[in-house]
């Protein structure tokens, strides 16, 4: 029937990030070189503009994605782990949502709502070709309509 397929945030949805850490940075060098700030204080002003940098990292260590032939799932955690599922049977229905940056650089997130009446849903963030894992998600829930 097929393995499971891991799906994982990609980088490019970060585009945000590296974009504000880089101009950041710039300023902070240029105002560095006007004013000459002492380094303990550079330092300070640097921790936000390498955490914008860091934040993709661990977005994709802290989440993971599992496309099973029976649900779909998502593990997320470093130190403690949760781990949610939702059987292809119960799926209300899927959204696909791509902001214009997203349309750009062909990113987007998938969100999966169980039918169950809670608020249960799992949202793939970030995915890189969201079209195609939609299709492979909604043929696997056409499978178990029927």
């Amino acid at each position: 029937m097929g393995s499971p397929i891991p799906v994982k945030r990609c980088r490019i949805s970060f585009v945000a990030n590296y974009l504000m850490g880089s101009i950041a940075l710039i300023l902070v060098l240029l105002i560095h070189s006007i004013f000459e700030i002492p380094f303990p204080a550079l330092y300070i002003i640097l921790i936000p503009i390498i955490l914008l940098f860091l934040e993709p990292e661990y977005a994709s260590i802290e989440r993971t994605y599992l496309i099973r032939n029976d649900s779909i799932s998502v593990t997320h955690g470093i130190i403690s782990k949760t781990h949610e599922m939702i059987p292809w049977r119960l799926v209300g229905y899927t959204i696909l949502k791509k902001n214009i940056i997203g349309r750009i650089f062909n990113f987007g997130d998938i969100i999966i709502t169980s039918a169950s009446g809670t608020e249960n849903k799992i949202v793939l963030k970030g995915i890189k070709n969201p079209e195609k894992y939609l299709k492979i998600i909604e043929k696997r829930i056409e499978k178990y309509r029927r």
